[in-house]
């Protein structure tokens, strides 16, 4: 009776050794995912943390204490990631199937943002100056610099499949609409968005495949929709405050736009009319389309989170915790992975929405386990004093 007893109280509390284990934070890639954490597996969960200056891959949400690379834009191109370190005069290149940084570009002017065109295999990247930075990805190299007069801050661009354009804007009010031919690099000609005293500061361009619009996000907290074969505004629709970022989902026909000072996600349908209104969390900045689960991932920078919404009820379903100062988030359909930059860690968190493989217990599951298991450990004790005795 004493054997059994006493090898009762061993398993006891060896049982409740692994469950502590199991409660400690950031065990076995236990990441940050609230409300529906245990409801809804598959919206997506921080696998690596990918630390840039060092090029240290590491398992589950890590914050760095190192950002000087400040990495803003992203975009995948070819099995690549491409990352623009605005703190740097870099891009870095990083292998997504060992999630790697493979090799750097030297860009001269802090790069910005960045676009691949897959009609040249070219990747345009912007900068606080007035060139436009045109990189062949298969020699690493800057091929052409494309200066624009008069000389503007450039920010997004977008790419027009129906014509082999690129639109690049300028977040300054004087400054058009860009229009570059990317058969031969060159500027072909301007789209004015808007005249005294009505100056348009655009923020963001979009392409939409379902009607072939561009749409550009204005400071003055609306989205104008352009007809690129007239090049003409066709639509002024009105949003949240401050839009920043846009996103087409191809499920609905939507088009999702980040209202960064309302923290709103403005959904606008395919008649130029927003539906729904969606909180999200704190300056909703970067937005994508997830095409494996259909769900909207939008990047809440002053949280240091990732909202997920799912489209078929404009509702957010999941937040997951990242970096500091996550700015630019992109969708990798070789792997199924997000990339999210985090410009303040310098490092880029790599999102899996598959059901992670090892997972914690819910909370109430694992006090039930510690109730029972001290439960048994005082049967044991007491078992043990009564055959002694």
């Amino acid at each position: 009776m004493k054997r059994i007893a006493l090898a009762i109280l061993t398993t006891s509390i060896i049982a409740l050794g692994v469950i502590s284990v199991l409660m400690i934070p950031g065990y076995m890639e236990i990441n940050k995912v609230t409300p529906f954490a245990y409801s809804n597996t598959n919206v997506g969960y921080v696998k690596y943390t990918l630390i840039l200056y060092d090029n240290t891959l590491l398992k589950g949400n890590v914050i760095s204490t190192k950002s000087d690379l400040g990495p803003f834009g992203i975009i995948y191109a070819n099995g690549r990631i491409y990352v623009a370190d605005s703190g740097s005069d870099t891009i870095s290149v990083i292998n997504s199937t060992t999630n790697h940084v493979i090799g750097n570009i030297t860009v001269k002017g802090h790069p910005f943002s960045l676009l691949y065109d897959p009609s040249n295999g070219y990747i345009y990247v912007t900068s606080p100056l007035h060139l436009l930075f045109v990189i062949n990805p298969s020699t690493g190299e800057v091929i052409h610099n494309i200066s624009l007069f008069p000389p503007p801050v450039l920010d997004s661009m977008a790419y027009d499949p129906s014509n082999g354009y690129i639109y690049v804007i300028s977040c300054t009010v004087v400054f058009p609409l860009f229009v570059i031919n990317s058969s031969t690099n060159k500027v072909i000609h301007e789209i004015e968005l808007g005249k005294f005293p009505h100056f348009v500061s655009p923020l963001s361009i979009l392409y939409d495949p379902s009607n072939g619009y561009l749409y550009v996000t204005n400071y003055r907290n609306t989205v104008l929709v352009i007809n690129t074969s007239t090049d003409k505004v066709i639509a002024n629709i009105s949003v949240g405050q401050y839009p920043l970022s846009l996103a087409y989902d191809p499920s609905n026909g939507y088009v999702y736009v980040t209202d960064a000072m309302s923290n709103t996600i403005s959904v606008i349908n395919s008649n130029n009319t927003v539906v729904a209104n969606i909180s999200v969390g704190k300056w909703p900045s970067s937005i994508v389309y997830d095409p494996s689960n259909g769900y909207i991932y939008v990047i809440d920078t002053k949280s240091n989170m990732v909202s997920v919404i799912d489209p078929s009820t404009n509702q957010v379903i999941a937040n997951i915790t990242v970096g500091k100062g996550p700015s630019d988030i992109v969708y990798d359909p070789n792997n199924g992975y997000m990339y999210v930059t985090n410009c303040l860690s310098g490092s880029i968190s790599i999102i899996a929405t598959e059901q992670a493989t090892h997972t914690s217990l819910p909370l109430y599951i694992m006090i039930s386990l510690i109730i029972a298991a001290a439960a048994v450990i005082v049967v044991s004790v007491v078992l043990i004093k009564k055959r002694q005795s």
